[in-house]
């Protein structure tokens, strides 16, 4: 039995995984995605060791989760090394992960969400009467093979062709795929904004806000105060960074990592984002920081674009930043010079191969239904 406390912290996810690991509902070889290190010292010395022995194409290959390196494991290989760690799950978009391996030898990973875990955990406390060892594997991998893949190469194979979208098309592919050959319906009422024009009328919505709010300090004579805890910067950068990849870092980036093969060191890395954005925050405080700036996009050969060599240059500070990226990208908006990038099927790849498995929840409903009738 598990009790939990505290309505800001709902751990149903939590226990529930851990119950069906413990039961092996999901197979003994089942491999959760989980965190690496229970302590953040564990993690410092692995990565120390690995920067020191390992080559750096491997040390890339880390992933992370909220700052913390994961990993895919059985949840036996987990109580070998942490007896009393119970809660390694990595949660991610309301979903934990897990690869399973079926009876013909194929691995499958699954991207499993907290609505459909409610049914497993159903499934596993009231259908079976004996152990439940292995009947979660059983029937995702029924309803892989005799379910999901036949309607699912249906839906992909008649997409294109077909004069309407049916609910196998809604249900088991990408909603933007689709639109790419059936549009949406929109009403006349329903206004079609560019995904760059949002970006825009987002961070000027921010603004707005932050002049309201310092209206109200400068009426309550609180405007020193107000200003200590709010310079304005957070949403000003946010903005910068977003522009400053569409219209100049973007198109640098794409080109050298066709050259030379995807590497993190080409755009600005986790890393370095922390000093990127100290440096931005205050530069026109601390002169050495426009030049640390200038030297790390000179390292990513974002001064090679010389429309962004001339407005680095013109800035004096993260507002004029802030106003002379507006200005460039509200003219390009304007302008119609941001080149949309089309939707297709190589985006969808890895969900179209199905290497990772979302399950749409009424589809598995649907089969559920289907399998008590029968």
């Amino acid at each position: 039995m598990f009790t939990a406390y505290g309505r800001n912290r709902d751990r149903f996810m939590d226990f529930a995984v851990r119950y069906l690991a413990e039961q092996n509902y999901f197979g003994k070889d089942a491999e959760f995605k989980m965190y690496m290190f229970e302590t953040t010292n564990e993690q410092e010395n692995y990565l120390k060791e690995q920067k020191n022995t390992a080559d750096k194409k491997v040390i890339d290959q880390n992933k992370y989760h909220q700052g913390r390196l994961t990993c895919f494991k059985t949840y036996q290989k987990h109580k070998d090394d942490y007896q009393n760690w119970d809660d390694p799950f990595v949660f991610q978009n309301n979903a934990f992960q897990i690869v399973l391996t079926f009876s013909n030898g194929e691995r499958k990973k699954f991207s499993i969400q907290r609505k459909l875990l409610i049914y497993l955990l159903e499934d596993a406390l009231f259908n079976h009467s004996d152990s439940i060892e292995d009947k979660g594997k059983q029937l995702l991998e029924d309803y892989f093979f005799n379910t999901l893949m036949p309607d699912f190469e249906e839906a992909k194979g008649s997409y294109k062709t077909s004069d309407d979208v049916n609910w196998k098309h809604r249900k088991l592919l990408p909603k933007r795929l689709i639109y790419t050959v059936h549009p949406p319906r929109r009403t006349d009422s329903e206004e079609q904004i560019h995904p760059f024009e949002k970006i825009l009328r987002e961070t000027q919505e921010q603004e707005r806000r932050y002049r309201l709010l310092l209206g109200k300090a400068k009426n309550m004579k609180l405007k020193e105060e107000f200003i200590k805890r709010n310079k304005g910067k957070h949403f000003k950068l946010r903005f910068i960074r977003k522009a400053w990849h569409l219209m100049y870092f973007r198109e640098i980036y794409e080109r050298r990592a066709k050259e030379h093969s995807h590497h993190k060191s080409f755009h600005i890395t986790r890393d370095e984002i922390n000093d990127f954005s100290r440096w931005m925050y205050a530069f026109d405080e601390v002169p050495p920081y426009k030049v640390y700036l200038r030297n790390m996009l000179q390292r990513k050969k974002f001064m090679e674009n010389e429309e962004f060599a001339e407005l680095f240059e013109k800035g004096k500070s993260l507002d004029e930043f802030y106003h002379l990226t507006k200005q460039e990208f509200s003219k390009r908006i304007k302008n119609n010079l941001f080149q949309l990038k089309v939707d297709s099927e190589r985006q969808y790849a890895e969900v179209l191969s199905k290497k990772l498995v979302y399950i749409n929840l009424s589809h598995f409903i649907k089969y559920l239904k289907c399998e008590r009738e029968n």
